[in-house]
């Protein structure tokens, strides 16, 4: 008679101790701390007489293939399904290809990566020199162009089929483009302005002397920042916020700074919380908008008109430390966070939809080559 099956487990749980490394030395051999571990794993298996049958290599062999198995069920289907920065990229840019017909915004293309919008929008200007708006923008021209030169459509079919409500509209901004009009085009081709696909790679750089991030990563209790605040559109957020500050300088911080005795309560306010210190970007609106804050550390009191709180919760910090003249050496530090700090890092993956400027409001000038400044970004460990 065949002998009957056991019932099949749905979980068995193994418990093993031993001697794990921490640590692997630059020779290649395993450096083993002198103190064990006990850990439980729930190992499904297909019999529960499989235990019995296996050797202690294969028992070994079988937990360690389990573990990776389980950490990579566990990445796939993590909360946000988070990509690497590089491989988020390059999807992007798919996404944006496959849907240039349609009507796609930023925020669309950040969902679909799994990524803050705010994120997405100032990394990918950063690696490509243009917003997602306008890579969509300019290959849709592109697109339309080939097909004003295919002489198979009207040019208000290529309009709306390019997302223009208009001809004119379509008309203006084909002009800015190629430089000469749709109809003049069939006659010039050579004015064609060509804008193929972008296609990011990895590039090795660099040597000895390469100039290398100096951060930390640390964990700080939540505070509150109180500060001016305006809206942006991630489009012309370059331009626009220096305005900002120079406006408020003129308004506020000039007032305070020449020593004037009688402070209004806004100036008042600049003074007891050193605002001024913190740049602070908030990315919790949608739209290709964000909030942006010139802020300092909340001290307490009654918030004057026309300054605003912002709470940041417990979180881990990458500090990136910067020294030189605003703004060309912030702006170095935040182009190397972006093109060579996150992309592959193993370690950390942004965490929140904020990002803090720091200034240093006590020491020197932003012109001087010795002035201090940070870029703070929220982080977790992958």
């Amino acid at each position: 008679m065949r002998e009957r099956a056991s019932p099949i487990p749905k979980s068995i749980i193994f418990r093993v101790v031993g001697q794990i490394s921490d640590s692997h030395d630059p020779n290649g051999c395993w450096a083993y701390r002198n103190r064990a571990r006990e850990t439980s794993i729930n190992f499904p298996l297909t019999h529960d007489k499989t235990v019995q049958k296996m050797s202690g290599a294969d028992f070994v062999s079988a937990v360690f293939f389990y573990c990776a198995f389980e950490a990579r069920i566990k990445f796939i289907f993590s909360k946000g399904k988070k990509m690497e920065w590089l491989t988020a990229m390059k999807k992007s840019i798919d996404f944006m290809e496959a849907h240039l017909l349609d009507d796609i915004s930023a925020d669309d293309v950040a969902a679909e990566i799994f990524m803050s919008p705010f994120y997405f929008q100032r990394g990918f200007k950063i690696l490509t020199e243009m917003t997602p708006s306008e890579y969509i923008r300019n290959r849709r021209l592109y697109l339309a162009a080939l097909d004003v030169l295919g002489g198979k459509e009207k040019v208000i079919d290529i309009a709306l089929k390019y997302r223009y409500e208009t001809p004119e509209s379509f008309t203006r901004a084909f002009t800015r483009f190629h430089g000469v009009s749709p109809v003049q085009l069939k006659n010039s081709p050579e004015q064609l302005h060509v804008f193929l696909p972008l296609k990011i790679t990895i590039s090795i750089t660099g040597g000895n002397k390469m100039e290398k991030l100096d951060f930390t990563v640390s964990p700080m209790f939540g505070f509150k920042v109180i500060g001016f605040e305006r809206i942006f559109s991630m489009e012309n957020s370059y331009d626009e916020i220096p305005k900002f500050w120079n406006e408020l300088c003129e308004k506020y911080f000039s007032n305070v700074y020449s020593g004037k005795k009688d402070l209004n309560p806004q100036e008042q306010a600049i003074k007891d919380n050193c605002i001024g210190e913190y740049g602070v970007c908030i990315d919790d609106i949608g739209g290709g908008k964000f909030r942006y804050l010139v802020a300092g550390k909340y001290c307490g009191g009654k918030v004057p008109d026309g300054l605003k709180l912002f709470e940041f919760p417990d979180l881990e910090w990458a500090k990136f430390k910067c020294v030189g003249p605003m703004p060309k050496a912030l702006q170095s530090v935040n182009t190397k966070i972006f093109k060579e700090w996150l992309p592959g890092n193993p370690d950390y993956e942004m965490a929140g939809g904020f990002s803090i400027e720091w200034y240093d409001c006590e020491r020197g000038s932003m012109t001087d080559e010795d002035y201090r400044s940070a870029i703070w970004i929220p982080v977790k460990r992958k």
